[in-house]
Formats: C-alpha cells, structure tokens, sequence
C-alpha cells in the first residue's frame, strides 16, 4: 500500500519517511511489504491510511492541484441534509431530521409527537434552541459558560451564588 506512489515521488516518499521518525519503526515496511494481517490491526491500519493519504495529497499539491475545500463542504451539507439521508440517519439514531420537510410516517412515535412539539414551539414563539449545539450564544459567551460550569461542578467549596456571580461577570467581560 503505497509503495507506487514511494518509488515514483521524492515528496511522497519523504512522507513515509517522516511518518517512520514519528511512529518509532517502519511504517513503509508495513505498508510496502506486509505481512497484511499485521496491516489490518487498526493500530497499524489507521497510521497507514494516514500516511498514504498525507503522502498522496502532498503529491497532488506538488503538481499543482488544490482542492476545491468549498466545493466539497457544500457536497458534504446537500448529502447530509437531503431528505434520504435525514431519514436513515435520524431513524437509527431515534430523533428527528434538522429538515422540517422530511415525512415521519415510517418513524417511531415518539420521534413523530417530538416533530409535533417542534412544530409547535416554532409556531408558538416558544422554541428555546440548544447552547449545547451552539444554537443560542456566540462560541465566546458559550466558552465562558462552560468553564465556569466545569469550575462549579470540579470545586466543591464554590457556592451556586458565587458561581452565579462568575458567570455574570465571565459573560460580561466577553462583550
């Protein structure tokens, strides 16, 4: 695995031969000569594919070719935000697509009365979006939250109030 693009570029090769520094033992061997059932062990097999990977993608850059980074973010969004896709992967993971469009007929009722409170706490005003997934505060405010909370929860001797306070002035101090 490799070992083409090892022979025929200087540049790939130096990859393979940073990656065996790095690693602490042969990695090219590995990926070169086997055996495959050594390969194939995932704390072999995951360095590999980076390696080559890393080794081709250099090689790429070196003749000259660039991605095209919003091209492939903007394929990555429409496949994951289509309708199929929101259907299968919302279905094995029990909630509901981020799509309002998606018909919930094959899903679980509990996911179909959780689109039904959506709907309707969109429709009422009353929604109150997750900071968890960064739906409600700017990542400065939400940093700040979340390190005085893990301060609160690590620091027995730290009141509600004066954590209360803190985070009154953390959030303050990001303005």
């Amino acid at each position: 695995m490799g070992r083409a693009l090892a022979e025929s570029f200087p540049a790939a090769r130096r990859v393979f031969e940073d990656a065996d520094e790095a690693i602490g033992f042969p990695l090219s061997r590995l990926c070169f000569e086997g055996p495959e059932d050594q390969l194939k062990l995932t704390e072999n097999q995951q360095p590999a594919l980076l390696t080559v990977s890393i080794a081709a993608f250099t090689v790429l850059r070196e003749k000259g070719w660039d991605p095209d980074y919003v091209a492939g973010q903007t394929l990555l969004a429409s496949l994951i935000m289509s309708p199929n896709f929101q259907t299968v992967f919302n279905k094995a993971k029990g909630s509901i697509p981020a799509r309002l469009d998606v018909d919930l007929a094959d899903f679980n009722p509990c996911q179909q009365m959780a689109k039904k409170d959506l709907q309707a706490s969109i429709s009422g005003g009353s929604l109150v979006r997750s900071m968890a997934h960064n739906m409600t505060v700017l990542q400065k405010y939400r940093g700040a939250i979340l390190e005085v909370v893990t301060q609160y929860t690590n620091n027995p001797k730290t009141t509600a109030k004066q954590a209360a306070e803190q985070m009154a002035d953390t959030v303050e101090a990001q303005k």
